[in-house]
């Protein structure tokens, strides 16, 4: 079982207490008492970063001023990251610091909103870091799955706000950090943690006889794979469909949901925006459909949610003005027809995560190929392999050419 971390040093009283003074404008707020600072999320929920939470009770610097609360989400980079990778944590800087916010101001001038958490500190030293306003004291929190389609619906709508949000933002006022050059998120180091996974996937698939058709195919992707991968991850160029700022990482557990009374998925809000590039889509929505929602919505639902997707999409660019071109549907789903690989490297690589116990297994381990193939070894995703296959032969033509 592995331990959690360590509290680091500089995560002080002190230090709290010069946040709570910066975030509420006041240099003479003072701690009411310690602060008792815990892990953010459990083992297995984050690899690029550490997360941790703490209730800070303050007073004002007010004659008559009344003890007051603030829950708070401190996140600071990981190491192991830093040394490969020093952009994600600007992006997420980026992020809540300037491009959240303005879509925010953007979406309530057509009477929108979008739920994602207050960025109240951001700094570079001692690490690099930034604090958000913990939103689970207020109801919401994480799911590795949505269950319904019912409770799908708030997070597909989400998804399509944002995605209408940067369409206008990165055409108007806002083009001076014009969303489209965030950075191409895929890097030597990705691609050999996901390619043990991803061969072996196919490796099995063209195993079985139901499938000989599309061996040829199956295996043009297993020797094409970085290629194939870093494709998915290019923006569309010229006339050749559409792009969108993506969050990059949409899966369960970068989602945190609002709960009503009966346990029901309300609102749903992302987490989580180190990754966000310029792109197609379908980068999002294949997320969605395959580490958001139980398999049962997906093989059900899936036509359903991708409709009401695009509707949302429309309606909140016709509302904002949007004075682009606005793709279709069918737009749509030629988007996804093209990044049929991206739901293979899905079903491959992402699926595979809900069955491991992070608990007893590390992620790194994991990604590296260290441990055996959970997903493979597995009945139940094994059938929802075959399926998935069965579904994705029947919507591309999976033929050898190109």
């Amino acid at each position: 079982m592995q331990s959690p971390p360590e509290i680091p040093v500089w995560l002080t009283d002190s230090f709290l207490q010069e946040i709570v003074r910066r975030a509420k404008n006041d240099p003479f707020a003072t701690l009411c008492h310690r602060c008792k600072v815990r892990p953010g999320v459990q083992r297995g929920q984050n690899y690029s970063s550490v997360l941790y939470r703490t209730t800070v009770h303050y007073r004002g610097s007010g004659l008559r001023a009344r003890e007051q609360v603030i829950d708070l989400m401190l996140k600071s980079e990981s190491r192991e990251v830093l040394l490969q990778d020093q952009t994600m944590f600007h992006t997420e800087m980026r992020m809540y610091g300037e491009v959240l916010p303005a879509m925010e101001r953007a979406l309530e001038g057509a009477g929108e909103t979008i739920s994602v958490p207050r960025l109240i500190y951001s700094a570079e030293k001692p690490l690099r870091m930034i604090v958000m306003e913990d939103l689970s004291p207020a109801g919401w929190a994480i799911a590795d799955q949505v269950d319904t389609y019912e409770e799908a619906v708030p997070a597909i709508r989400a998804l399509a706000k944002f995605h209408a949000a940067s369409l206008v933002l990165n055409q108007g006022s806002f083009q001076a950090m014009t969303l489209s050059n965030f950075a191409n998120r895929t890097s030597d180091s990705l691609l050999s943690m996901f390619r043990p996974m991803f061969s072996s996937y196919i490796d099995t698939i063209c195993s079985w006889d139901d499938f000989k058709e599309i061996r040829p195919r199956l295996q043009e992707f297993k020797a094409s794979f970085a290629d194939q991968y870093k494709q998915v991850y290019t923006a569309n160029p010229g006339p050749e469909g559409y792009n969108v700022l993506n969050h990059g990482d949409f899966h369960g557990k970068n989602l945190l949901h609002l709960l009503d009374d009966q346990r029901r998925v309300v609102k749903t809000a992302a987490l989580d925006y180190q990754v966000c590039s310029w792109g197609s889509p379908a980068i999002d929505l294949i997320y969605f459909l395959y580490l958001v929602v139980h398999r049962d919505v997906l093989d059900n639902h899936r036509d359903q949610l991708l409709e009401g997707y695009h509707r949302h999409f429309v309606d909140c660019l016709t509302r904002l003005n949007f004075q682009g071109w606005v793709p279709t549907h069918e737009d749509l789903q030629a988007e996804l027809n093209r990044n049929v690989f991206f739901e293979l490297f899905n079903d491959a690589v992402g699926a595979p995560f809900r069955t491991v116990d992070f608990g007893a297994v590390s992620l790194e381990d994991f990604l590296a190929g260290r441990v055996p193939n959970v997903g493979l070894s597995n009945a139940g995703y094994r059938r929802n392999v075959r399926a998935n296959l069965t579904r994705l032969v029947a919507r591309v033509a999976f033929n050898v050419a190109k």
